[in-house]
C-alpha cells in the first residue's frame, strides 16, 4: 500500500482533489485546469501578456528541464525572445508560484548570483509536471528530485552546489543528493563528501533513495518514502 501511495504522490502530485480523484483522465482535467488559472489570471492578465503561447511554452521548457541549469541566453535565442523578456516571464512564472528558482550554493551574494552559476527550476507540484510534459510518467529520477525539491522547500531555503560533481540540495547545515535507482552511483555519495571538505559548515549528509535505510561512511541513506514524510 505504502509503495502504490508513493507512486501515485509521484505521479499526480499532491492537491487533494486530484489526490481523491480515481480517474486519471479527470485528474489529467483538473491539473490542466490548475495550470491555465494560475498562467491565465496570475500571470497573462495580471500583467497584460499579449504572447501567451511563449509563457506556456516557457513553463513547459523549465518543466522538462526541471533540475537542470537553465541559461536564460539559450532560451531566449530558442523561443526567438529578448533575454530580458525570458527573465520577465520567469520572474512571472515564480511570483506565480509555478515555479522555484534554486540558486548556486554559496554564503557570497555575489557568487550566488553570478550569472555564470546559472539557476536550477523546479516545479510546484509533480502533477502539474505531468500535464506540461508528455514523458514524465517515464522518468522516476525527476519525479523523485522534484518532490524532494517541495518536501525541502516546505521549511528551508534550498541552494544546489557543484564542484567536480554535484548536489541536488543544500539547505543550513545539510546536504542531500536523490537518486531513483537501487544501484546507487558514485557521483551520488561523491558529491556529498566533496562538499563536505569544501563546506565545513556541512554536517549532515543525506542520500534519498528508493529503498535504502544505513548510514554509511557519514552520510545516511534515507528512502523516499521516509523523507517525504519525516
Amino acid at each position: 500500500i505504502e509503495h502504490l501511495i508513493l507512486e501515485e504522490y509521484l505521479e499526480w502530485g499532491g492537491f487533494p482533489e486530484v489526490a481523491l480523484e480515481k480517474n486519471k483522465s479527470l485528474k489529467k482535467k483538473i491539473l490542466r485546469q490548475y495550470l491555465e488559472d494560475i498562467v491565465n489570471k496570475d500571470i497573462i492578465n495580471r500583467h497584460n501578456i499579449r504572447n501567451t503561447r511563449e509563457v506556456y511554452l516557457l513553463a513547459k521548457y523549465l518543466s522538462s528541464n526541471a533540475g537542470q541549469k537553465i541559461s536564460f541566453n539559450r532560451i531566449a535565442k530558442s523561443f526567438g525572445l529578448s533575454t530580458e523578456t525570458v527573465i520577465r516571464f520567469v520572474q512571472h512564472l515564480t511570483d506565480a508560484y509555478l515555479i522555484y528558482e534554486v540558486p548556486f550554493h554559496s554564503y557570497s551574494v555575489r557568487v550566488k548570483y553570478d550569472k555564470a552559476k546559472l539557476p536550477k527550476f523546479y516545479i510546484a507540484d509533480n502533477g502539474l509536471i505531468n500535464v506540461l510534459e508528455a514523458d514524465f510518467s517515464a522518468d522516476l529520477g525527476k519525479k523523485y528530485e522534484n518532490a524532494a525539491y517541495i518536501k525541502l522547500s516546505e521549511k528551508y531555503g534550498v541552494t544546489y552546489w557543484h564542484g567536480q560533481k554535484e548536489v541536488d540540495f543544500v539547505f543550513e547545515n545539510a546536504a542531500v543528493n536523490v537518486t531513483s535507482t537501487e544501484k546507487i552511483p558514485k557521483r551520488e555519495t561523491e558529491g556529498l563528501i566533496e562538499l563536505k571538505k569544501e563546506d565545513k559548515s556541512i554536517k549532515k549528509l543525506i542520500l534519498v533513495n528508493p529503498g535504502i535505510k544505513k548510514t554509511q561512511n557519514g552520510i545516511e541513506y534515507m528512502p523516499i518514502v521516509l523523507f517525504l514524510t519525516l
